[in-house]
């Protein structure tokens, strides 16, 4: 009888050591990494551009959009919901919100930025840029659970958990 309160009293005391091991020690850190770091492999052959490995935003892009936010949000979908959300959840000076149909670009323009130099593909219509030029994700506007997604990740880069 001795023998069985000894190993229930190990196999009790086991998970706690490792779970008190990992608390102390353990530290939970989650990434956002971005898009196309090793090339656009799938690039749009009718686009005519090269596209750098690993790929950043070209700088016109970056004046046209105008921010100096660690994030940038471009919002093709038209879902005002959106733009609500991400600003319930975090910060203008944070993350903005650029609505392209607002930038007075021509519609050819605009679909060569959204298919050309953003990548989109259907149905995403929602992207997420950092400061250092590059695409951290794509979302679909229309979607409640991208949303959360674009959240979560948003709360991740910006160290928010």
């Amino acid at each position: 009888m001795g023998k069985k309160i000894v190993f229930l009293f190990l196999a009790l005391l086991l998970p706690v050591c490792i779970f008190l091991f990992l608390k102390i020690f353990g530290k939970n850190e989650f990434d956002v990494a971005p898009l196309h770091e090793q090339g656009v492999p799938d690039a749009p052959a009718h686009c005519n551009l090269t596209y750098p490995s690993p790929y950043v935003l070209p700088d016109s892009v970056m004046k046209l959009i105008g921010s100096d936010a660690p994030l940038v949000i471009l919002n093709f979908s038209g879902e005002e919901t959106v733009l609500q959300r991400v600003y319930d959840e975090v910060s203008e000076s944070e993350v903005k919100t650029v609505q392209p149909q607002a930038m007075a670009l021509r519609e050819e323009d605009l679909s060569f930025l959204k298919r050309c130099v953003l990548l989109l593909k259907d149905p995403y219509d929602v992207v997420l840029i950092d400061n250092q030029k590059r695409i951290r994700g794509y979302y679909q506007g229309s979607s409640r659970e991208e949303i959360d997604r674009l959240l979560i990740e948003l709360s991740i880069i910006l160290k928010k958990y």
